[in-house]
């Protein structure tokens, strides 16, 4: 399953929905460039990790490339996930 990626605005913050998996390759590409045309206009990203599988370490890289280029552009970058009920 590819990497399928959406934006919405929660006043000031874009919140990136991501579904799939987060690898090397055209899904860690496309999450890069995603991000990267969004932060001069939103520097505040959410990212929303609740329907991803699986993050390589290509992804973690993609990740903190992104946290440190949205600090620069005087945002941040977070992360928010739910690991549903617990038994």
């Amino acid at each position: 399953m590819s990497l399928s990626l959406q934006t919405r605005s929660l006043g000031d913050i874009a919140v990136v929905t991501c579904v799939g998996r987060i690898v090397e390759g055209p899904d860690a590409t496309a999450l890069d460039s995603h991000v990267k045309d969004l932060l001069p206009v939103q520097p505040h990203v959410l990212m929303d990790f609740r329907d991803v599988s699986f993050i390589d370490s290509a992804g973690i890289g993609i990740l903190v490339r992104l946290l440190t280029r949205a600090r620069a552009a005087r945002g941040d970058l977070t992360f928010a996930t739910s690991s549903g009920p617990r038994n």
